[in-house]
């Protein structure tokens, strides 16, 4: 199956029939390696996708890491510095006039673990 322009050359007598078939065997062999060499480019190409996909992905986890590590201290800050209000004044309400009253009472230990309470 030899296309129009080369049988055109072949019946003009400008190439002959050797010449046509080493033509026709490079033309194979470049059309064979050509794929070869852009596997080679997509492969290149896909490693340097993924090192960029796996690097914003490690930026994403750091980040998130030290988002947990800041909330972890910010949490701890918190417990350290509250205040133990066991032994503080207690709220107590009451009823005076038809009126709901609030008054803190101030509670104390003493030696028999009893409270006592002042007002």
């Amino acid at each position: 199956m030899v296309n129009s322009l080369q049988a055109q050359l072949l019946k003009t007598g400008l190439v002959d029939e050797k010449k046509l078939k080493q033509a026709q065997r490079a033309k194979k062999k470049a059309a064979k390696t050509a794929p070869a060499e852009d596997t080679g480019k997509a492969i290149a190409q896909a490693r340097s996708e993924k090192a960029e996909r796996d690097r914003q992905l490690n930026q994403q986890r750091q980040q998130e890491a030290a988002r947990k590590e800041r909330e972890a201290q910010v949490k701890q800050m918190v417990e350290n510095s509250k205040l133990d209000r066991s032994g503080g004044e207690t709220p107590y309400q009451f009823v005076s006039k038809n009126k709901i009253k609030k008054k803190n009472l101030l509670t104390e230990k003493s030696s028999n673990k009893k409270c006592k309470t002042k007002m």
